[in-house]
């Protein structure tokens, strides 16, 4: 029934080619949203008449990545036993076509969001309020959406988000205030309380990131830039050697690292040990016909990172904070990263074998600054990343002026609702 396009199929449009906008988490989250609320078995009362959701989806995904989704064949078209295949569901053919499939997509998901707020109490799921339903099929929707945004979907989310006129994204926005205010989603917007950071994984010393660093001033060592160096005399080994001899003369003055990851943790030498929020199975539970194991989804690393469903709690520490005073920086929007970044910039000499963060980050390409976590020490215990603030910042490219070089930065790989602690505040127990 289902066959893999060919990888070398051309796309009707790169994702490199593509404006990535503040916020591309925020309205994905509203797109895993309204397919949640379509999915109710109540849908066909309170949504009837309204679009099929997950048409639109294949559809743009087919045409956002075509190499790596699993298209409807030619075959299904006239067969006697398959209803036929709508036309949303087929790959857009033209930039045109696809445009006026994002932006009718964008329209669907509104209304179905709205539909959903104008359900009496009761209709929605039997026996819960309107709000009650909302609250627990936002909440797992962020699960839908974080978790496989980096590694999955970002093609389909980003093409999506570029298609959409601004009436679409503003409307998105709006609605995504709302239902952050509905009750019993006040911790996504919370400032840190120790109280809640029941959960901490715990680095073992041989999972201290391999990185070379140098201060202000110093060079990074020879050994350290021919380790990332390509391995063979190419036009990639060229322009590598080009970028780094850029960097070493342009960027001397500033902190540089080399060989960072995706993830914050691999973006410092220093042993970064992250906390996360507790949460409730309840939160996310789906209903009935929900056979996931939500039982063992405790924090927000078991249901918001990257890696939700693969690590055990078996990996993590289990203990309250110490009491004590904290001192923390908070990130509640992509503002808050950008000042951070540029009260303690780290620039980030290029990995000859990979692309660390221009996977995500659309014409925005060049060098770029993350955060020196050892400086940052030196003032404070850790930076706490709030839900609110990863749906506004978290793989959003942003400008910023270091040294008087134009350089981007980005967050990428923090699970929302998490401290990322320079010093390991379980220490002292």
């Amino acid at each position: 029934m289902f066959e893999s396009r060919s990888a070398e199929e051309p796309t009707l449009v790169s994702v490199s080619d593509c404006l990535v906008r503040p916020g591309i988490i925020q309205r994905a989250w509203l797109v895993e949203l309204a397919k949640n609320l379509a999915s109710l078995s109540s849908a066909e009362e309170w949504g009837s008449g309204l679009a099929n959701l997950r048409a639109f989806d294949i559809g743009i995904a087919q045409a956002a990545s075509p190499g790596g989704m699993m298209v409807l064949t030619s075959n299904e078209v006239g067969d006697e036993d398959e209803p036929e295949i709508p036309e949303e569901m087929r790959a857009p053919e033209t930039r045109e076509e696809l445009a006026e499939k994002c932006e009718a997509a964008g329209f669907a998901t509104i209304e179905w969001i709205v539909a959903a707020f104008d359900a009496p109490d009761g209709v929605l799921a039997e026996g819960e309020t309107t709000t009650a339903v909302l609250a627990r099929l936002a909440q797992r929707s962020l699960n839908d959406v974080t978790c496989a945004y980096a590694f999955g979907n970002f093609e389909k989310y980003i093409v999506r988000d570029v298609f959409w006129g601004p009436d679409v994204r503003e409307r998105l926005d709006r609605l995504s205030l709302r239902i952050i205010e509905l009750p019993g989603l006040e911790w996504l917007t919370e400032e840190f309380a120790p109280e809640n950071y029941g959960y901490h994984w715990v680095l073992e010393e041989s999972e201290a990131p391999l990185l070379s660093q140098a201060r202000p001033g110093e060079k990074l060592p020879a050994s350290a830039v021919q380790m990332y160096s390509p391995r063979r005399l190419t036009k990639e080994r060229r322009t590598f050697d080009r970028q780094v001899k850029t960097i070493e003369k342009e960027l001397v003055d500033f902190p540089r690292i080399i060989g960072v990851g995706w993830d914050a943790v691999s973006q410092s030498a220093l042993r970064l040990v992250p906390s996360y929020r507790t949460t409730s199975p309840t939160w996310f539970y789906g209903g009935e016909d929900d056979e996931t194991d939500w039982e063992t989804c405790v924090c927000t690393n078991q249901v918001l990172g990257d890696d939700a469903g693969d690590l055990s709690l078996s990996s993590l520490t289990q203990a309250d904070l110490p009491k004590r005073p904290y001192r923390i920086a908070t990130i509640h929007s992509g503002q808050d990263w950008v000042d951070l970044v540029l009260k303690y910039p780290m620039i980030v000499v290029p990995n000859g074998d990979t692309q660390t963060f221009e996977m995500w980050s659309g014409t925005a390409h060049g060098t770029w600054v993350v955060l020196d976590w050892e400086a940052l020490a030196e003032d404070l215990d850790g930076v706490y990343l709030s839900v609110l603030g990863a749906l506004d910042a978290a793989y959003v490219p942003y400008g910023v002026s270091v040294g008087g070089q134009e350089l981007w930065t980005m967050m990428t790989g923090w699970v929302p609702g998490s401290v990322m602690w320079v010093r390991d505040p379980l220490a002292e127990l």
